[in-house]
């Protein structure tokens, strides 16, 4: 007897790089397809190079002009399915609206703490806060701390389960390093004034035996990375703009460490990449890192930036304690790995779709 599949519309652009459309693509990858019929979008000027079409996969294009067409993939994967996860919350009304009208069931995630930094980004940050509350029973947090921040702040009500987002450890995955002495240390961010890349730069000034490597973004403080660098005499620290995966696997290689100085941030998979290449994070506590982090063991949580400062110091005079955090680190990786993580996501879908939650 065939048991019809639930079908799930994942609203994300899966061949264009930003973290949503990262999380649908992976979730359109590792959804078991004798449970699910996945449909998901495609936006017209494809940037993620790495893109491969899955022939179990049913893709809807976007049209342009997308300013006045772009809610046309919604409306049919909004008709055409059981549930929906919309973590663009793009066209919120429009698509709260179809989905009545088609039966539809939607979710979505909060995927960062709505503090006043994040919120001094959005045009009508009273209106974000409502939109997300719209989506109430069927809102889910990323992690324990955001959960707790947002009920807390705005009175948010995530549902009991944290749905993580995972990584493909694969594409990362190193064996464990045994460095001699701590060399390079790198951070990672697309956005490098919200990671706090100046005070990345600051630390370098102390450490002027040690490498640091800037990838991604290009503008700190209004200058180009290069330019930021030059303006403060910085002779050991590189630059290494936006790069692909092969060359991000290579350059992470060479690595010994990851700063990561933001204070605002959800849930930070660059930390989960690097760790499954035997690279520890060392990150603040402002959002909840020792939710997966455990200092010493794996990686490290500090809460200012002297006590960053002094943890390197530790491991320039002890890198005999790298290889033991380079080991930890990839199983610190390997446990968020999507293939362990889809199984919640399905859980939640199918509860979901049947009326359970």
């Amino acid at each position: 007897m065939n048991i019809r599949r639930i079908r799930v519309f994942l609203g994300g652009y899966v061949n264009f790089l930003n973290a949503q459309n990262i999380n649908c693509r992976s979730l359109s990858e590792h959804l078991d397809n004798n449970k699910f019929e996945v449909w998901t979008m495609l936006l017209w000027n494809q940037n993620a190079q790495d893109f491969q079409r899955i022939s179990s996969v049913h893709y809807l294009k976007s049209r342009r002009p997308v300013r006045f067409l772009g809610w046309f993939p919604y409306l049919i994967g909004l008709f055409r399915c059981d549930v929906a996860y919309l973590p663009k919350r793009e066209y919120v009304r429009f698509c709260r609206l179809v989905a009545r009208l088609s039966g539809c069931k939607v979710f979505t995630t909060l995927e960062g703490v709505l503090d006043e930094e994040l919120l001094s980004r959005q045009q009508y940050p009273n209106q974000y806060v409502e939109q997300l509350r719209s989506y109430e029973p069927n809102l889910y947090s990323i992690s324990k701390f955001m959960a707790y921040s947002e009920k807390k702040l705005h009175g948010l009500q995530c549902r009991e389960r944290i749905l993580y987002l995972g990584t493909n450890t694969d594409r990362f995955l190193k064996e464990p390093q045994c460095p001699s002495e701590l060399a390079h240390i790198v951070m990672i961010g697309n956005d490098l004034n919200r990671k706090k890349a100046s005070e990345f730069v600051k630390m370098a000034t102390f450490f002027p035996k040690i490498s640091f490597h800037i990838i991604g973004g290009n503008e700190i403080e209004g200058l180009t990375v290069e330019e930021y660098i030059g303006k403060h005499g910085m002779n050991n620290v590189f630059y290494h703009g936006s790069l692909n995966h092969s060359q991000l696997s290579e350059l992470l290689s060479k690595m010994n460490l990851m700063f990561f100085p933001s204070r605002s941030e959800g849930f930070p998979k660059v930390m989960l990449e690097t760790a499954c290449a035997g690279i520890p994070t060392l990150c603040y506590g402002d959002y909840g890192a020792d939710e997966w982090i455990t200092t010493g063991k794996d990686g490290f949580v500090v809460n200012t930036f002297d006590e960053a400062k002094a943890v390197i110091q530790q491991l320039v005079d002890h890198p005999e304690q790298l290889q033991e955090l380079s080991k930890n680190a990839i199983e610190l990786g390997k446990h968020f790995d999507w293939k362990a993580l889809v199984k919640d996501w399905e859980d939640e879908i199918i509860k979901i779709t049947d009326g359970r939650l």
